[in-house]
């Protein structure tokens, strides 16, 4: 009988550390899901060939693009943009500097800062490593910009137009 009981005290045990481990990893995955509140910028993914490239850019919050300079071709472009923030700590981090260098040698594009600690900001300021032309579109998701671009002259990019 007292074997009974022993043996029923450690099922209860293990079931219950069972229980609490499940939970744990439960409560990891959600949190993990959630986008970091401090960071700004999602994910940046370039695609394309030389002769046409585009740059997502994904932030962690919902944006709207206003507008970019200069107006079509540079080494940088500076793009305004509006965010949509729903909470304390999103107000809080737009007011932040972030920068993410690309290490990709076959697109021109440098690296994307996202700059909320400029005056008129927020912007996010792309840097190439030459003179490009671009297009900039607002993302579909409200969560990202697009940047088609491609080295001065005769394009095969659909929509960027080509140089006078």
């Amino acid at each position: 009988m007292a074997k009974t009981k022993d043996n029923i005290g450690a099922a209860k045990t293990i079931f219950g550390c069972f229980l609490a481990t499940m939970a744990i990893l439960m409560l990891a995955g959600i949190a993990n899901a959630q986008p970091p509140r401090n960071k700004i910028l999602g994910d940046i993914s370039v695609s394309g060939k030389d002769s046409c490239q585009s740059v997502q850019i994904g932030l962690n919050f919902p944006v709207r693009y206003i507008s970019h300079i200069p107006l079509k071709d540079g080494k940088e472009l500076l793009i305004k943009i509006k965010p949509i923030v729903t909470g304390q700590q999103e107000t809080i981090a737009l007011g932040t500097r972030e920068a993410y260098a690309l290490t990709e040698a076959m697109s021109s594009l440098r690296d994307v800062v996202y700059e909320g600690d400029i005056e008129d900001g927020p912007f996010l300021s792309l840097h190439f490593s030459q003179q490009v032309e671009f297009e900039v579109t607002q993302g579909t998701d409200y969560r990202s910009v697009r940047v088609m671009f491609h080295s001065p002259g005769p394009s095969s990019c659909g929509g960027v137009t080509d140089a006078p």
